[in-house]
């Protein structure tokens, strides 16, 4: 399909992901007219939205609409014209499964009101487009993980205060680029004192390490999120303060789900700074993230001794 010639040039041309999930919302929307569209990654623990743009695509995080892709994954097939009723409106979808080779790599979701469906031709042009949108990526992802494993502290295995600094450099000056908007959080959680037979230590530890693999799920596939410690920094790329009272009731649904299955009921306590509004440097945005921080927690204490966190601010 020669349509395809200008898309297929660009895809591919940067390892960042929402970059290349930009250049495919900006492209094939001139051939496939749509309200939103949704990217989700496939990975050993489940799937999970990566990037979405356009007029409701957040119901694809949950309910009738979050289980179109996730049949698509189970069955490998596309699904065309699937009818689905979300919240606030209601329409079909078409949905493809991006493979390359034999591995599932993600699915693509995109969405229409109701009495406008997709047409033959459309779901021709995402399966020509899915091989090549599924290498891409596929090489962002592992360009990725590769950038964060270079990150890590080798002696603690966590993310080092410089290398979050760096990201968020990174991201502001995308940010001045694109005249969009960022948020930058650190967010930790609070739980009674636990007696017993395991320590408060130790139980504590085992909270922030489920935090730790439950988290992703509860952003894009684009967010960055390091712990520190006793807290969490996530650098949220176009997120204002609408995206972060999303992201926070989501962030409280997971942590009260694994308060729940440890019978030990866990706060989260929640500092946000938003980039341009609060400064337009690392240093300052995390400071004020910390600060608002540290004035919602009321003088709770720490669970995990001083000594053994690292400081988020060199």
């Amino acid at each position: 399909m020669e349509s395809l010639y200008p898309l297929f040039r660009e895809l591919g041309n940067s390892l960042n992901l929402d970059e290349t999930f930009g250049v495919l919302d900006q492209q094939l929307r001139a051939l496939i007219p749509c309200g939103a569209m949704a990217l989700h990654l496939v990975a050993e623990e489940g799937m999970r939205l990566a990037c979405g743009r356009g007029p409701g695509w957040q119901s694809l995080t949950s309910g009738e609409l979050a289980s179109i892709p996730s049949q698509v994954a189970a069955t490998n097939l596309p699904a065309f014209n699937a009818p689905f009723v979300a919240t606030d409106w209601s329409g079909a979808a078409v949905s493809v499964p991006l493979q390359r080779g034999a591995d599932l790599i993600a699915v693509l979701t995109l969405c229409r009101a109701v009495d406008d469906h997709f047409s033959d031709h459309d779901l021709a042009v995402l399966l020509e487009l899915a091989p090549k949108l599924a290498a891409a990526c596929a090489n962002a992802v592992a360009f990725g993980k590769a950038i964060r494993l270079a990150r890590l502290d080798p002696s603690t295995g966590e993310l080092s205060s410089r290398a979050v600094i760096e990201h968020l450099d990174t991201e502001i000056a995308r940010l001045r680029r694109s005249r969009g908007t960022l948020a930058a959080v650190e967010f930790t959680i609070r739980g009674p004192e636990v007696m017993g037979l395991i320590s408060q230590y130790d139980f504590a530890r085992q909270a922030f390490d489920r935090v730790e693999r439950e988290l992703p799920k509860c952003c894009r596939g684009y967010d960055f999120i390091a712990r520190c410690g006793e807290r969490f920094v996530l650098v949220l790329p176009q997120c204002g303060r609408t995206g972060m009272d999303a992201l926070e009731e989501r962030v409280k649904l997971v942590v009260g789900e694994i308060g729940l299955s440890i019978v030990c009921p866990l706060t989260v306590r929640l500092g946000a700074a938003y980039c341009p509004e609060d400064g337009m440097d690392a240093k300052g945005l995390l400071a004020a993230a910390e600060q608002r921080l540290v004035a919602g927690l009321g003088g709770l204490p720490e669970v995990i001794p001083k000594d053994e966190q690292q400081p988020l601010m060199n």
